[in-house]
């Protein structure tokens, strides 16, 4: 009578399907960790360029930086529709000038921010809002659309401003934001406990996120 090879057994096939999970489970974090660590050095690459942007056009421009800015900044710039980096800075960042429809400026986006974002209108970063100058209780060094003009780059000098924040990712857990209608944001942390930011003395740092 003929033998016929023996089958697992319903245990070893479960000890295979728990190896292959675990396996499957430590190559999804593996790649998940390198994903995230390749979001920060492209949204620190797109910041830093911002950065060199936002000085190109303060010297072409008294000194002044970019704007009058809204604080919530998309990547969106349209002619006529001032208030938006990419208003402002299109021609720094290799980006078309602008015309009466709707425009992208991609340098303004990252890699997490475009998988993670509500709409294509969410937006990307938030800019400082306030910062302290002597005998003011707070001013917009960006200034705001109909309210204030932005600083000369030589008053953050002069008052040892650079090591504040000027452009920081923008979620809806933001302290900054937290009476606002966040709708739109995206609902949290893009490059997980950190917030990749762009200082006024222009380098960019991943700041941890405090509890």
């Amino acid at each position: 009578m003929p033998r016929y090879p023996k089958g697992f057994s319903l245990i070893e096939l479960l000890t295979v399907i728990a190896v292959i999970a675990v396996l499957s489970g430590l190559v999804l974090v593996g790649l998940g960790k390198i994903r995230q660590r390749s979001d920060r050095i492209a949204t620190a690459a797109s910041l830093r360029s911002v950065g060199v942007a936002m000085q190109c056009y303060a010297s072409e421009h008294e000194g002044r930086l970019p704007g009058p800015l809204y604080y919530s900044q998309g990547a969106r710039y349209k002619k006529g529709v001032p208030g938006s980096l990419g208003y402002y800075l299109w021609s720094y960042l290799g980006s078309p000038a602008p015309t009466s429809s709707w425009q992208v400026c991609e340098a303004i986006t990252n890699p997490g921010y475009l998988r993670s974002r509500p709409s294509e209108t969410s937006p990307v970063y938030l800019v400082q809002r306030s910062v302290r100058l002597p005998g003011q209780s707070g001013v917009s060094p960006f200034g705001y659309p109909d309210r204030e003009d932005p600083l000369r780059t030589s008053t953050l000098t002069e008052f040892d401003l650079r090591e504040e924040w000027a452009l920081q990712d923008l979620d809806q857990q933001s302290p900054d934001v937290a009476t606002w209608d966040k709708s739109d944001f995206v609902s949290e942390p893009i490059h997980g406990d950190v917030r990749m930011t762009l200082f006024f003395d222009w380098h960019v740092e991943a700041v941890p996120i405090e509890d």
